[in-house]
Parts: C-alpha cells; sequence; structure tokens
C-alpha cells in the first residue's frame, strides 16, 4: 500500500471514530425520522495487538465495539485468534455462549438473545500444538565381582500432534448483530466481517487468522429491529417515540457518516 493509500486509510479511520464538532449543528437540523445509519462500504483490515480496530457507535466510549487479533508462539504450540471486545453498553448477539454469524436479512432485535455487555469473544482461531515424549532405558552391560553393570539411555521423541480451528465464524463474509444503550434505550445494529484467512498446519506449526471490517450500521430509532446488511430504511421514528435531546449523539453519528460518505467522493474526485 502506497503512503499516499495507508494515510487516506487512516484517516477513514479517524473518521469513523472521531466525529468532527461540527456535526452536532448538522444534525440538530436533520429530521428525527432519519432511521438506518450506515458507514457506508469500508474495508479496514483488523489489526494485531496492541493495534486495535474501535469503532464507536456514539460519541460516548461506552458504546463501541472493538476488533484485534492476537498471536502465541509457545515452546509447543502456535496459536492466532480473532476477538471481539465491547464497550460496557454495547452486547452482541449469541446462542447463549457465542456470538451467533448471521447472514444477510436475519432480524436483529428486541427478541434476540444477546449476551453480557463489555465482554471479550472469541470469533475465530487457529492452532497447532506437538508433543514430546521421553523415555528411558536400562541395558545390562557386564557384571563383576557380583555386581552387575547398567547403562541408562533417555530418548526424546517429538510428535506434530493436532491442529486445528475453532470460534463460531469460519471464512467468508459474515454478519454479527448489536445490541447497545444510550439514555436507557435499546439500540440495534450489525458489523459486517470477513475472515480472509484461518488455517492450521502441525507439521510444519502454522497458523493464520486474517480479517477485515467491511461495514457497519444501526437503526436511529430505539428498540426498533434491524435486519443484517440493511442500508437504508428502517422504521419511522415518528411512529415509534421522537428522540429525546440527549439521543443527540445517534443523530451526531448519522451526521459523521454522512461527512465520511463525502469525503470519500472529493477524495475520488481528486
Amino acid at each position: 500500500m502506497s503512503e499516499r493509500s495507508l494515510l487516506s486509510a487512516n484517516l477513514e479511520r479517524d473518521l469513523l471514530k472521531y466525529l468532527v464538532a461540527g456535526a452536532g449543528a448538522i444534525a440538530c437540523t436533520q429530521s428525527t425520522n432519519a432511521a438506518v445509519v450506515y458507514s457506508g462500504p469500508i474495508s479496514s483490515p483488523v489489526p494485531s495487538l496492541p493495534g486495535i480496530l474501535d469503532i464507536t457507535f456514539s460519541n460516548s466510549p461506552q458504546v463501541n465495539f472493538a476488533l484485534f487479533k492476537t498471536a502465541c508462539s509457545c515452546s509447543t504450540s502456535r496459536s492466532a485468534a480473532l476477538l471481539l471486545g465491547l464497550g460496557p453498553q454495547t452486547a452482541a448477539l449469541t446462542d447463549g455462549f457465542n456470538v451467533t454469524p448471521l447472514g444477510l436479512g436475519a432480524p436483529i432485535g428486541p427478541s434476540g438473545s444477546f449476551g453480557l455487555p463489555g465482554t471479550l469473544h472469541l470469533l475465530a482461531s487457529a492452532y497447532a500444538a506437538f508433543s514430546r515424549t521421553v523415555s528411558t532405558t536400562t541395558q545390562t552391560v557386564g557384571s563383576s565381582n557380583g555386581t552387575t553393570h547398567t547403562v541408562q539411555q533417555t530418548h526424546q521423541n517429538t510428535f506434530f500432534s493436532s491442529a486445528g480451528v475453532s470460534g463460531p465464524l469460519g471464512l467468508g463474509q459474515q454478519y454479527i448483530g448489536f445490541k447497545f444503550q444510550v439514555n436507557s434505550e435499546d439500540y440495534f445494529g450489525w458489523a459486517l466481517i470477513d475472515v480472509t484467512d484461518l488455517s492450521a498446519n502441525a507439521n510444519p506449526l502454522f497458523v493464520s487468522v486474517s480479517a477485515d471490517l467491511l461495514g457497519f450500521a444501526f437503526e436511529s430509532c430505539p428498540g426498533t429491529p434491524i435486519g443484517a446488511g440493511d442500508t437504508a430504511g428502517g422504521a419511522d421514528c415518528a411512529s415509534t417515540a421522537s428522540p429525546e435531546p440527549g439521543s443527540a449523539p445517534l443523530l451526531m453519528l448519522a451526521a459523521g457518516v454522512l461527512g465520511l460518505g463525502e469525503w470519500r467522493r472529493r477524495k475520488k474526485a481528486a
């Protein structure tokens, strides 16, 4: 990637994370009927620690999710993992324990089973391990004056024993559902993750996990379901409950996403 492309990618990431201060003024003039707020298509590789891909649904650091990778090169094993960290006011749709991978159009809403907010979830992992066995043999080499003489030999054997992958996400594009809370009201959204590499080999020891974040969206009307992959439409907030003034962070995010789209258009035109 060129230095200019890297700069653009970093700027795009920062625009998603930190909304411009002037967005509030723009947002306040927008209709409260705004429904699905969409990031637009993005392609952000998930970094390895200490790097973190951190996405904030509102201007509160408690309403966010983070993606990152870890790796371990231990004495008898190798492992790599893709992890999802959630802010204190954010929960993921689960099967009761693991994050549930979703297909296009899957409903995400109040009837869903969400895990505890602020938790850490394993999304995908690869591992490879080997074992060593040590054995000792005793051999008689002779005797003299009634004494038997022996020699002990120690043998060490290495076995390439196991390798595999685990976790709720497999290769390819999968949606994850979220619930987050602002001013004691629940909002629902999704993120699209593309697992591009998930491999393990026990001989030689080799593991690899790679993934990209391709986009995210949320329904700006409180308590309203969203379909995985929905990028427009949705409920009419006027037909449910008008957002309170304290819900401005969601409207600010809407303005920030619109600003990101405009920035993309200017970048392409340049």
